[in-house]
């Protein structure tokens, strides 16, 4: 069964200046701030929505941004099934983001080719998650989000990925726990899936003068032209990164650039 889900669409230019066909591509953003070892957590569309700024993006980029609520349960937590949170299980998620892309494929003429999921927290576990099932979509920007453990990964085809993640996270920890993969094992696998030949490590610039160099990981020579990126965010915690917030870069503006040549 396809859920009733509220999407907030965002169209810009869209509905301003242009007609909809030949939009370049479009970015579906799965949200859910939950703490899985605390049910009081909670994420929403509005939120991702209000935070990641990439409404501004979309604008001065010419793609659809689209914010997906995710179902909330009895105790008012928001969040997806992705083999983490219990009383998820059983909703079909795939099958949702299935029905919306085809929806935004008919309805507004997209670059099928041009499909791309990212999220936060289990946001990015449910993107993660659609890189597995979907064929359709070209890749995927995970933030602190990861692989579950008792989830087993069959991707249709190569995914571009780009995730980043802080090591001091205590909320998903990048070293894994019990219910979710290391945070470079979930690198490797991709890396794996995608037959890439080559990877290299860079230090990101010390951007807020903290004296912290995080890292970035890139693997590539891959299949179908595709990169799989991790960047390690050294000390920081749970969070969207943004550079006005103290952040050595901006998650948003990476994830399109990363997006915007797939």
């Amino acid at each position: 069964m396809i859920l009733d889900r509220k999407y907030i669409i965002i169209i810009l230019l869209c509905f301003i200046f242009i007609n909809c066909s030949g939009k370049d591509s479009m970015i579906t953003q799965p949200t859910g701030f939950v703490d899985p070892s605390d049910s009081s957590g909670g994420g929403s569309g509005n939120g991702i929505h209000s935070y990641s700024g990439f409404d501004q993006i979309a604008d001065q980029e010419n793609f659809i941004a689209v914010y997906v609520q995710g179902t909330t349960d009895l105790t008012g937590t928001t969040g997806w099934d992705v083999n983490v949170v219990g009383t998820f299980d059983g909703v079909d998620d795939v099958g949702f983001f299935k029905a919306l892309i085809g929806y935004f494929k008919t309805d507004y003429n997209i670059n099928s080719n041009k499909i791309f999921s990212c999220g936060m927290s289990l946001g990015g576990f449910m993107s993660y998650r659609l890189a597995c099932e979907l064929e359709e979509i070209n890749g995927i920007g995970s933030v602190t989000g990861s692989h579950a453990a008792y989830y087993t990964c069959n991707p249709p085809n190569e995914k571009n990925i780009i995730h980043f993640h802080g090591n001091a996270d205590t909320v998903v920890p990048y070293n894994g726990t019990s219910w979710s993969v290391p945070v470079e094992t979930v690198h490797d696998f991709w890396a794996n899936n995608n037959n890439c030949q080559d990877q290299s490590q860079i230090t990101v610039p010390d951007f807020n003068n903290d004296g912290l160099q995080s890292t970035q990981f890139i693997s590539y020579n891959c299949d179908q032209n595709t990169d799989v990126v991790l960047y390690k965010m050294e000390y920081e915690g749970h969070t969207w990164f943004h550079q006005d917030w103290g952040d050595d870069l901006n998650s948003s503006e990476l994830i399109w650039e990363f997006f915007k040549d797939k």
